[in-house]
């Protein structure tokens, strides 16, 4: 067992990585040390996911009892990812483990899911090893937190789309059948006493988006089918304390979502409890925890995502101690993220644009808020960029909005700047928040544009739909249209602007330099995709399968049929537009990255080389979007680095 002083555990992570003038690519992605901290029910322990020195590979739990300020390492897994975990009651930890396989696609599957005590000596193996855990998926359904024995889990079988649930017993492993999927459930919700009453149902058509609510007053009454909904409009949070009520996020009439307090024995929506005249209260890529409740599912507050993040409290008292937090930290967005069943400590995260996050313990009593931990200590957030919202105006009239992050210290002239498109790219936007990437990229001394495109999510019906079928057309229109924004604004030098992205990101940056050779200098893809044929085709094949008709239908309302559609996805593909392509590029892959990405890199890369066009090619070992290793994302951005000095230098 490795034993620590915990607080002292950081202090010598700072002390070993001083906080530099400037911070170098190795600062901004070498991996975190700490994630995931947690209170326990009592308020006698933190816990949280650690990666120590003599397990460097993995992802461990570490225990810290608050009245000694010892710390321990419970688990010493050097292969694996404890990929989540939480207690069960005061004095059990469960927690699933996980690793990547040795296949050529380096796919991540689970060993299984523990139980373990907050000393580490009573450990048990509760569910799964290696295939049989692949080929039955077990996810955590509810935690029971008024129940230390249980927790409640669903279990997917071969057709890994339709599970049942159980109750697993966390001291003997032992699964118990509660509910049997008989209405082709995809997800279930159980009441504040632990009884599944709410299902979501892919309905009787499963070839279509529509979808059922299916609902039962006990576990002994029978399921009825509430109503119908189409796709993204409806979404269930959970019941209220009494168990007679659904908090639910719902668009009507292909509004925004709002919220609402529906009454499950009639389906009955009534007046709205939350709206937004801008943005919607919910999507399911916000980076917000929605509605927070007490273990006795009392609702607490709302919190979703504006140009920044907006909680509307339900309770008086919780309210009091937020402005308490937040007088205590004045610069920093304070979230209460854990806390004890008395509720008399609670554990605050707090983070900003310039600041990754910190860890503070607040005591009810006291008053008081007190410093645990940072995430990463060794970046100075003074030395790190602003992150402001704009908003823009596309060429047919419709309101968008982004985010721009530049240093302060830099010159109040136009800029060598990047244009970055987010992945999805449908229902996905660009946040308020830390982001190590741009930040890096600002460090170098560029300004960094997000623009949250047609299509992108959170900003109601409408903004989400009109991106349909417009990939390389409209969407690509509004790319264009923010760059010449941030000319016209005196915000982007128009000789040195880059187009870089991620995933649908890199078909964005590629379509961009193909459509507009004269307006970017330069761009990068990044796992990308770029062949809008080869994508429809792969979901309509995937939802030919028993039970997956439902990717087939999303694929073609988005994307098109490959067949129907194959003239336009031909034309709006980068490895078609190659010919038309002038300005230099980089493409950066992983050699075990998904099969789409793969091929993709090798035709457009095949068709740069052909044309003889400026390219550099970078391939890495672990793929994929998100390149998996430490030194993979090192390696990337240092070229990354390179490439945009070499085009966006003042001597270019």
């Amino acid at each position: 067992m490795i034993r620590a002083i915990f607080l002292s555990l950081f202090a010598v992570l700072v002390a070993t990585t001083s906080i530099a003038d400037a911070s170098t690519v190795e600062d901004f992605f070498r991996n975190r040390e700490i994630s995931n901290v947690q209170l326990s029910p009592d308020g006698e322990y933190l816990t949280a996911l650690v990666r120590t020195e003599k397990n460097p590979g993995g992802t461990n739990l570490m225990v810290m009892n608050l009245a000694t300020g010892k710390s321990e390492a419970i688990t010493g897994y050097d292969v694996a990812d404890i990929v989540w975990y939480y207690w069960a009651g005061k004095n059990r930890i469960v927690f699933m483990l996980a690793r990547d396989d040795d296949d050529q696609f380096r796919q991540s599957f689970v060993v299984g899911i523990f139980s373990i005590s907050p000393d580490g000596k009573k450990f048990r193996h509760l569910y799964g090893t290696g295939l049989a855990a692949i080929k039955y998926q077990l996810e955590e359904l509810d935690s029971l937190p008024n129940d230390d024995n249980h927790i409640l889990v669903q279990r997917r079988g071969k057709d890994r789309m339709f599970p049942n649930v159980y109750r697993l017993n966390i001291k003997n492993g032992k699964l118990k059948k509660i509910t049997q999927n008989e209405n082709d459930v995809l997800s279930w919700i159980a009441d504040n006493n632990g009884v599944v009453r709410v299902g979501i149902s892919s309905g009787s058509d499963t070839e279509d988006l529509n979808y059922e609510l299916v609902y039962r007053s006990d576990s002994k009454s029978s399921w009825k089918r509430l109503f119908e909904f189409y796709g993204e409009t409806f979404m269930v949070f959970g019941f209220d304390e009494t168990n007679s009520r659904l908090f639910v996020a719902a668009r009507l009439a292909g509004g925004r979502y709002k919220l609402y307090a529906m009454d499950p024995e009639t389906g009955q929506l009534g007046e709205p409890i939350l709206e937004d005249p801008v943005y919607d209260i919910y999507y399911e890529y916000s980076n917000t925890p929605h509605l927070v409740t007490t273990d006795e599912g009392k609702p607490v507050y709302f919190e979703y995502m504006r140009d920044r993040p907006r909680r509307i409290f339900f309770d008086a008292n919780w309210q009091m101690r937020q402005k308490t937090i937040d007088k205590a930290l004045p610069d920093t967005e304070n979230r209460m993220v854990s806390w004890d069943r008395d509720e008399k400590r609670f554990l605050i995260f707090s983070y900003s644009d310039r600041d990754e996050g910190s860890y503070y313990l607040y005591d009810e009593k006291e008053k008081s808020v007190r410093f645990l931990i940072a995430i990463s200590p060794w970046l100075d957030s003074e030395n790190l960029a602003n992150t402001e919202p704009f908003e823009y105006e596309a060429r047919d009239g419709l309101k968008l909005y982004g985010n721009i992050t530049r240093k302060t210290d830099i010159p109040d002239e136009p800029a060598p700047t990047i244009i970055m498109p987010h992945g999805g790219p449908y229902g996905v936007r660009d946040q308020w928040g830390f982001d190590k990437e741009v930040q890096y990229l600002a460090s170098l001394g560029y300004t960094v544009i997000q623009p949250n495109f047609r299509g992108s999510g959170g900003y109601g019906y409408k903004v989400r739909i009109s991106g349909y079928r417009q990939l390389g057309l409209q969407m690509q229109d509004d790319v264009t249209d923010v760059t010449h924004w941030a000319i016209e604004n005196g915000i982007a030098d128009p000789q040195r602007i880059c187009i870089y992205g991620v995933g649908f990101g890199a078909y964005a940056a590629l379509m961009g330099v193909a459509k507009k050779p004269g307006l970017y200098a330069c761009a990068i893809g990044s796992a990308g995709v770029y062949d809008l044929e080869l994508v429809a085709r792969k979901y309509s094949q995937t939802g030919g399968r028993k039970g997956f008709g439902q990717f087939k239908a999303w694929g073609d309302e988005v994307f098109g049929n490959f067949k129907k559609h194959a003239e336009r996805l031909r034309a709006t593909s980068p490895v078609t537009l190659v010919p038309q392509i002038q300005a230099p590029v980089l493409i950066i892959h992983g050699l075990e990255g998904s099969w789409n990405s793969i091929h993709s890199d090798i035709m457009i890369t095949g068709q740069l080389k052909r044309h003889d066009k400026r390219y550099q090619h970078l391939e890495l070992q672990y793929g994929g979007v998100g390149f998996l290793t430490e030194q993979n994302e090192i390696d990337r951005y240092t070229v990354i680095g390179e490439f945009l000095g070499a085009y966006l230098d003042d001597e270019h």
